[in-house]
């Protein structure tokens, strides 16, 4: 019996692809503004103003799947450095947090909820 629940709980959990648009605020000088998060199934990583911010500029990247929930950054002109980022991936949003990033404005910029809007 104990077998038949393991495998009901197990089917009924879902496997939300980390693909997608997900959008947030982002706050410069206390001010909010959005921008939006884009994982395309190609391996980029976009991270673009909805709206124009002060001293921030649209940024692309490249991000490659690890095992256990994981991706890591590469070809980050701004940052020099790759990174490897967590994630918990849901119907309703991504969650981000640096494992290894040595670049404070990446991690200040993607760690944390995006909620999904696609």
């Amino acid at each position: 019996m104990s077998a038949l629940l393991l495998f009901a709980a197990c089917k009924n959990e879902e496997d939300f692809g980390i693909n997608g648009t997900y959008q947030r605020p982002y706050t410069v000088d206390g001010i909010a503004y959005q921008v939006q998060l884009i994982l395309t199934t190609d391996g980029k990583l976009n991270w673009n103003p909805v709206e124009t911010i002060p001293g921030h500029t649209s940024s692309q990247v490249d991000y490659v799947l690890l095992s256990g929930k994981q991706f890591r950054i590469t070809g980050d002109a701004d940052c020099g450095t790759d990174a490897v980022y967590s994630f918990v991936v849901s119907e309703t949003e991504l969650q981000l947090t640096a494992e290894t990033d040595t670049c404070e404005p990446r991690e200040t910029a993607l760690s944390g909820n995006w909620p999904r809007v696609d």
